[in-house]
C-alpha cells in the first residue's frame, strides 16, 4: 500500500494543494456566514453540513481527476498480486485521509455537522475511486461524476441529516461498483484525447 500511495503522491503532487483550496471555499463561506450572523443552533448545524459535505466533494473532484489523467490504468500493475478491490480501497484510503483537515474544519462551526460529515466520506471516497476508473472515456473527465453525486449527497444531508447512515451503510455497494469498473478497465486501449480539432496540425478535419 506504501508503494501504490507513493505513486499516487507522485501523481498528484501540487493538486493536493489545490484541492484543499477548492474544498476550503464552500467552507470558508459557511463560517462566515455564521460568524457574522446570529443564528439558531440548528441553522447553523445546517450550514456545517453543507459547507463540510460541499468541501469534500470539491476536493475529492480535484483529486480524482488529477489522479485519472496523471496516473492511468498501466498494464503492469495488473501483473501484481493486487486485486481490483484491493486498488480501489487503497485509492479511497487516500482520498479519505486527505479529507481530515476539512474536517476538522467542519468541526469548529458544529461538531455534529462534522460527525454526519465523517460518516458519508467513506461512500464518497470510493465513489470518486470509482469516477477515477471511467475518467478516460468521459469529456467531463472524473470530477463531473464526482460533482454531480456528491453534490446531490451534500444537499440531502443539509436537508435531511438523518441520511448520513444511510450513505455509510451503501458503502460496501459502492466498492463492488468501483471494484466492478476496475476489472472492467481495457488498460491496453488507446483513447483518444479530447480536444478541439481547430489548431492541431495532425488533425485531418483542422482545415
Amino acid at each position: 500500500m506504501r508503494f501504490e500511495a507513493r505513486i499516487a503522491w507522485r501523481a498528484l503532487r501540487w493538486r493536493l494543494l489545490s484541492s484543499w483550496v477548492a474544498g476550503l471555499l464552500p467552507l470558508g463561506a459557511a463560517f462566515l456566514f455564521v460568524r457574522n450572523n446570529e443564528l439558531a443552533p440548528q441553522h447553523v448545524r445546517l450550514a456545517g453540513l453543507l459547507g463540510g459535505a460541499c468541501g469534500v466533494v470539491f476536493a475529492f473532484s480535484d483529486l480524482a481527476e488529477a489522479l485519472g489523467v496523471r496516473r492511468p490504468a498501466w498494464p503492469w500493475a495488473r501483473s501484481l498480486p493486487w486485486s481490483a478491490a484491493h486498488r480501489v480501497r487503497t485509492d479511497a484510503l487516500l482520498l479519505a485521509v486527505h479529507a481530515a483537515p476539512l474536517l476538522l474544519l467542519t468541526a469548529q462551526i458544529d461538531l455534529v455537522a462534522a460527525l454526519a460529515v465523517l460518516t458519508v466520506t467513506p461512500w464518497l471516497a470510493l465513489r470518486a475511486a470509482g469516477a477515477v476508473r471511467r475518467a478516460p472515456e468521459r469529456r467531463s473527465g472524473a470530477s463531473g461524476e464526482v460533482l454531480l453525486e456528491g453534490g446531490l449527497l451534500a444537499a440531502a444531508l443539509a436537508l435531511l441529516p438523518w441520511i448520513a447512515p444511510l450513505a455509510l451503510a451503501a458503502t460496501p455497494w459502492a466498492w463492488r461498483a468501483a471494484a466492478e469498473r476496475e476489472r472492467e478497465q481495457k488498460v491496453s486501449r488507446w483513447l483518444e484525447l479530447h480536444h478541439l480539432a481547430v489548431g492541431d496540425p495532425q488533425s485531418w478535419s483542422s482545415e
